[in-house]
């Protein structure tokens, strides 16, 4: 399950959000306790990541410590 926070601008957007939890089709919660907010530069990190996954641009945790262990060495 993905969890996004929503700041509704429009008050029929909220009534179609609650239209669509009343379906099942989402879940509206109103808690900001795990609410975490990232700086530009964290978001822009995160997307970079997101889109070395999406290329393929990722090393297993085997090759990573290979290349840790001829850096130490």
């Amino acid at each position: 399950m993905k969890t996004v926070k929503i700041d509704i601008l429009n008050p029929r957007a909220e009534e179609l959000l609650r239209n669509l939890a009343d379906l099942q089709l989402i879940n509206i919660s109103e808690s900001e306790e795990n609410v975490i907010n990232f700086s530009p530069e964290q978001k822009e990190m995160l997307i970079m990541s997101e889109k070395d996954v999406a290329y393929g641009n990722i090393l297993s945790e085997e090759e990573l410590e290979e290349i840790d262990k001829a850096w130490l060495y």
